[in-house]
């Protein structure tokens, strides 16, 4: 082959050779408004509440406040990231939540190279919920810190302590019932009980403990409350009390004073197991419910 042919060959080639090229990385993201991407469904639940959902560009898969169209950036809560969906996202700040995993070096050296704002909040307790969406707030801003104040004064509302609400006696609160699971110490469930002035059943052990029917008599709870979230479209669930004792099926023991005073409750908001500030509308159906049980105050 002659040298003009063996150039025309090659000019004829690089077409095709450069869209073999990977795509091109993306800049640092130097705008001036914030672009969010949030591995937590807790984490993305707060955002929302602080407004800043309109910032979120990639959401966690099991993500269940921010819009399904948004594109997935991670599928598990302990480092599960998709960083190609993640870098097309071109994000300013990313929020995750870990657990007991350590932060991925890839995920550390990303943030680096594009100057990300990286952030690893951990809630579990309302005091760390509310320190979380202080930090997003803070790192945020776009009004968010105006709003964080608002819910903090929501909460100051919600969670005061009535006396009267002791005098129900022990609430189990229960997150699933295959078996049946308990919200113990430490979880943000048990804090809010507690901060409502209200006595749990479970006072000690894991934030999250199955209970066999021998724990269930030597807890003899009082009142029983369900958090069985529904679907984010679905309407709320009303159940009587005989349809809530079905519901917690045959091997429930049947002679426990919640049972037998028919004190039973299901709150189903879509969010209400997430460690988040929107955990504020199912802390005041809790606590509406509470005072129903409670014997009137003395005047």
């Amino acid at each position: 082959m002659n040298r003009s042919r063996l150039i025309l060959v090659l000019l004829a080639l690089l077409p095709l050779l450069a869209a073999c090229d990977p795509p091109p990385r993306p800049t640092p993201n130097t705008s001036a408004e914030p672009r969010i991407a949030v591995l937590s469904p807790a984490l993305a639940a707060s955002l929302m509440d602080l407004g800043l959902d309109r910032f979120v560009v990639g959401r966690h898969a099991w993500d269940l406040a921010l819009s399904p169209q948004l594109p997935v950036v991670g599928d598990t809560v302990g480092g599960g990231v998709d960083y190609e969906n993640l870098l097309r996202t071109n994000p300013t700040h990313v929020v995750v939540q870990l657990g007991a995993s350590p932060a991925p070096q890839r995920l550390l050296d990303l943030a680096a190279q594009y100057r990300w704002t990286l952030l690893r909040l951990e809630p579990l307790s309302w005091s760390e919920v509310l320190d979380a969406a202080g930090q997003m707030a803070r790192s945020v801003g776009h009004e968010a810190p105006a709003r964080l104040e608002e819910i903090r004064a929501r909460a100051d509302r919600i969670l005061a302590t009535r006396p009267q609400r002791a005098d129900v006696g022990p609430i189990l609160l229960l997150a699933s019932l295959s078996p049946p699971s308990a919200l113990g110490p430490r979880s943000v469930h048990h804090d809010l009980l507690c901060l409502l002035g209200a006595t749990p059943a479970v006072t000690t052990g894991a934030p999250y403990q199955t209970l066999d029917a021998e724990d269930l008599r030597t807890l003899s709870p009082a009142a029983i409350v369900i958090f069985a979230p529904r679907a984010r479209n679905a309407a709320p669930v009303q159940l009587s009390s005989a349809q809530l004792i079905e519901l917690l099926g045959p091997s429930f023991p049947k002679d426990v004073p919640a049972i037998i005073h028919r004190r039973l409750a299901l709150l189903d908001d879509p969010l209400a197991l997430l460690p988040a500030t929107t955990l504020l509308d199912t802390a005041q159906q809790l606590a509406d419910q509470i005072d129903r049980w409670a014997p009137p105050q003395s005047p």
